[in-house]
């Protein structure tokens, strides 16, 4: 099972995680408070292109699992329970 820190904090994401490790179901917590200030902007483009070979590999790994704010897509979060991700292939 593969999951994202996005997706930890809806209850369905819970219950499906709590199912794989055959524990209890447990309520989700209310999500944190971001601990650090907002990226600015001007730096986004610079960042963005300075890890772009990161974010293609993880957008070809994980497609649709891959949360929006990760690319800046508006794709939603995808179903847990719905199709399960394969392991990424060994890299070497």
């Amino acid at each position: 099972m593969v999951l994202f820190h996005e997706h930890l904090f809806e209850q369905d994401v819970m219950d499906a995680l709590c199912d794989f490790l055959a524990i209890p179901p447990r309520a989700v917590d209310p999500p944190p408070a971001p601990d650090a200030p907002p990226l600015p902007e001007d730096l986004r483009p610079r960042l963005r292109a300075a890890l772009s070979r990161q974010y293609d590999e993880m957008r070809r790994r994980f497609g649709s699992h891959l949360p929006a704010a990760w690319g800046g897509e508006t794709a939603p979060p995808a179903d847990p329970a719905a199709e399960p991700l394969s392991p990424p292939p060994d890299a070497g």
